[in-house]
C-alpha cells in the first residue's frame, strides 16, 4: 500500500456537494471519492506528459537543465 498523507482545506461548497452526491451514488466515502478524482487527474498528467516527452524526443535524464534535449 502507498504511503499515505493527510490532505486539508477549503474548498467550495458546491464542489464538495457534488463529490458527495457522486461518492454517495458509488457506495464510496468522501475521502475515496477525492482520492479516486485525484488518482485519475494524476495519471492523465503522467499521461499527457510521457506523450510529450515521446513527440519531443525527450529524455529527461539526459536534460541538461535549460529546458533544451540534453544529449539529444
Amino acid at each position: 500500500m502507498a504511503d499515505t498523507v493527510e490532505l486539508r482545506g477549503p474548498c467550495d461548497r458546491e464542489i464538495v456537494d457534488v463529490l458527495d452526491a457522486h461518492a454517495n451514488a458509488r457506495g464510496l466515502t468522501r475521502t475515496q471519492m477525492v482520492n479516486a478524482v485525484l488518482g485519475e487527474w494524476a495519471r492523465d498528467r503522467i499521461h499527457e506528459s510521457t506523450v510529450v516527452l515521446r513527440v519531443l524526443r525527450i529524455n529527461p535524464l539526459l536534460a541538461d537543465g535549460t529546458g533544451t534535449r540534453g544529449g539529444a
